[in-house]
């Protein structure tokens, strides 16, 4: 079974969660849906990655972690999935990756 984890400066009562949850389960029923916060700070980087690098080490590898922080696509600011210690993140690169892993990063791709 699939693990993503969600974490986002969104409301937990906005729709963009609910959104977000079922076009996961539309893609892949049986996922496992984790929510790991969604009261982060509005555009809070520092407090997303602190949060974010004490809690991934404690899934199992191959998760998949959303980021949802501050996550506006610009094209100074793509979206990327990072591979690093054997997880998967998605996320706006907006400097986050740096903070949470430094030089640890396995390898990244820019999604189109």
């Amino acid at each position: 079974m699939s693990i993503v984890t969600i974490t986002s400066d969104w409301n937990k009562f906005d729709y963009y969660l609910g959104a977000l949850k079922g076009r996961i389960l539309s893609n892949v029923p049986d996922v496992k849906i984790i929510d790991i916060s969604h009261n982060i700070k509005p555009f809070n980087v520092f407090e997303t990655a602190f949060i974010l690098k004490n809690t991934f080490i404690n899934f199992p590898e191959n998760t998949i972690h959303l980021i949802c922080v501050n996550s506006d696509f610009s094209e100074e600011n793509p979206y990327i999935v990072i591979n690093a210690f054997k997880h998967y993140f998605v996320g706006v690169d907006n400097g986050i990756f740096s903070l949470m892993f430094g030089e640890h990063i396995e390898e990244a791709v820019k999604i189109n």
